[in-house]
């Protein structure tokens, strides 16, 4: 007979506690464990979460246990693995703080600003010089208290013992540098490219086999003996699948004839054509990934009436309708439609057919999924999103054997064994931040993202951080520019013009580099006007707005002899004048001059 320790006792009786029909909680314990019946949030079928670490603190067992409930109701929480984690983010965060410092008998009401900056202080703690908890870490265990609280605040028996939501603290953690590893986890241009050169070929092979297969271009003159016999066992295949005998083990016991023609033709091909298997897949979901911008685990739970081509501002566009559950929330994206047969469209009328027979047993609604319990042998990349958590990872070990088998055929390196599909999405939401120079509000609409703040801490690559920090050291050394030649260079007078040089119009082989005296070696170039005479300056003689400028400046030059003595004039202005006149304006074609006359352009400051 097993006798029951204190501890045990006590999670006995805090359980009976928590069961009470006043509580509303189904508390179960077995001997040293405890446990809570929540609803997945997902689902809405009842899981068990482990709460034994609550049972240190034994006047906040109940609080919490009710916090965690009220968490696992609420609209922002997609899975019932936050809810785990919260709790166990509670178990090695506050609870853990509780016993070290002897606070097992705190209350509700004693979780007070001078208790919350003790536990955030705890946090903090280094020992010989090194943090206990890294930053993230500190953050999190920290917000999982304040969420708990920000729930209780709305319980109408515990939310009066809820410290204030404006006497909470921070929890005082500096965001996070990324790390190398994670910055050498971004996929690079080349990879991407070399992925989408590897799909494209896989699907357009698909194409062609399945269309010639299937008959779907409904062609008979000029058709081989072979392509015949090849459409005749194709067909056959698909009639016994229909059946729900599509199996080679089923159809070699029920038609020995179709599967010793279907040996002789080629076993892998006709079965293949017959009805998609998983590995055949993986091409069109990386393709539909690029193009609508969407997670492998979304697509794969996304349904095929979510599809559709629409006429679009005089063309036609594709778009997808899918739903996201960690944000709940219906996204849809489009693409230009083609008659290219690697364009959504073309490859969703092709799985449409391909996948007709599967579609009519499985009653399978959805884009890429076509399984059923009934059919042992069904191809599937994974099975119910519901049944099946992992969809997403099963998903990627399929990637990484598609890319493992067709690397040889694509250009570059790229090392598969460590491919996502969630890199992928990052990828080409880092060409919408090349595109928009940066436009954080642009790769939040790619993304479709309702938070700007989630585009920036997720989806922002080195490469991407890179950019944004030398476009952010070009803007302030423009402006310290613009504030050392008092406005003389003016970027916002250049929208479409290189700003390397200090003169507009004119291009800087040096840079930041300075040419003339005046100019310290550690800031930009000084010498505005002074450009047609140095060395280090060019132009372009086939650009009208470059002619342009170069006019403006010969008027600017000739404008400052009001404001300067005549003999500076012409010792520092007049040879630049004279060079323009005489050399730069000859060298652009007349018809160069026509466009340029035909521009408005702003007058230049004069030199100085």
């Amino acid at each position: 007979m097993k006798i029951k320790t204190s501890a045990a006792r006590q999670r006995a009786e805090l359980a009976d506690r928590l069961a009470a029909p006043s509580s509303a909680f189904d508390v179960r314990h077995d001997g040293e464990e405890l446990t809570m019946l929540i609803p997945d949030p997902a689902t809405g079928r009842e899981r068990s979460i482990f709460i034994s670490r609550f049972a240190v603190a034994v006047n906040l067992m109940m609080p919490l246990a009710r916090g965690l409930h009220l968490y696992a109701g609420s609209r922002n929480v997609a899975s019932i693995r936050s809810v785990i984690a919260l709790s166990k983010q509670l178990g090695s965060g506050l609870i853990l703080f509780l016993e070290e410092t002897d606070r097992r008998e705190i209350s509700l009401a004693g979780i007070d600003r001078t208790f919350l900056l003790a536990f955030r202080n705890w946090l903090n703690a280094t020992t010989n010089g090194a943090a206990r908890f890294k930053p993230n870490t500190r953050a999190a265990y920290f917000k999982a208290v304040a969420q708990v609280l920000e729930h209780l605040r709305t319980d109408s028996m515990l939310g009066e013992s809820v410290i204030d939501a404006n006497e909470m603290p921070s929890h005082g953690v500096q965001k996070r540098e990324r790390s190398i590893k994670e910055a050498d986890a971004d996929l690079l241009e080349h990879e991407l490219r070399s992925i989408v050169k590897s799909a494209g070929r896989a699907v357009r092979g698909i194409s062609e086999r399945v269309r010639a297969d299937l008959n779907l271009d409904h062609s008979t003159s000029h058709v081989s003996q072979l392509a015949l016999q090849r459409r005749a066992a194709v067909a056959e295949v698909r009639v016994h699948l229909l059946q729900g005998r599509g199996s080679w083990t089923t159809i070699q016991g029920v038609d020995p004839g179709l599967a010793q023609r279907i040996l002789d033709l080629g076993r892998e091909e006709i079965m293949r054509s017959a009805r998609p298997e998983p590995e055949e897949l993986v091409p069109f979901i990386v393709l539909f990934t690029i193009a609508f911008r969407l997670n492998g685990g979304v697509l794969m739970s996304a349904r095929r009436s979510g599809f559709e081509v629409r006429s679009w501002i005089g063309g036609e566009r594709a778009f997808l309708t899918a739903y996201k559950p960690r944000a709940r929330r219906r996204v849809t994206a489009s693409v230009a439609v083609s008659d290219d047969p690697t364009n959504p469209a073309e490859m969703m009328k092709l799985l449409d057919e391909w996948a007709k027979p599967l579609r009519r047993l499985t009653g399978s609604l959805t884009l890429f999924q076509f399984w059923s319990p009934n059919i042992p042998h069904g191809p599937a990349i994974s099975v119910d999103t519901v049944a099946r958590p992992d969809v997403e990872a099963t998903l990627n070990s399929a990637l990484r054997r598609f890319l493992a088998r067709t690397a040889d055929h694509v250009d570059g390196v790229i090392d598969a064994s460590d491919i996502t599909f969630s890199r992928i999405r990052k990828a080409v939401l880092d060409l919408a931040h090349v595109v928009s120079r940066g436009d954080l509000l642009m790769v939040k609409a790619a993304a479709n993202h309702t938070s700007a703040q989630t585009t920036s801490d997720h989806y922002v690559t080195a490469a991407g951080m890179a950019r944004e920090d030398e476009a952010l050291a070009r803007a302030m050394n423009s402006h310290a520019r613009m504030i050392a030649t008092r406005g003389s260079f003016d970027p916002r007078r250049l929208t479409d013009e290189p700003t390397e040089a200090c003169t507009p119009g004119w291009n800087c082989t040096r840079g930041a580099k300075p040419s003339f005296d005046g100019s310290r070696g550690d800031q930009q170039c000084l010498a505005y006007g002074r450009c047609p005479v140095c060395r280090h300056g060019s132009i372009d003689f086939s650009s009208p707005r470059a002619c342009a400028q170069a006019h403006l400046l010969v008027d600017a030059i000739e404008r400052a002899i009001e404001s300067m003595p005549p003999a500076s004039w012409h010792a520092q202005l007049a040879p630049i004048r004279n060079h323009l006149l005489r050399v730069v304006l000859k060298e652009f074609a007349s018809g160069v001059h026509k466009q340029a006359r035909a521009l408005e352009l702003p007058a230049l400051p004069s030199p100085e």
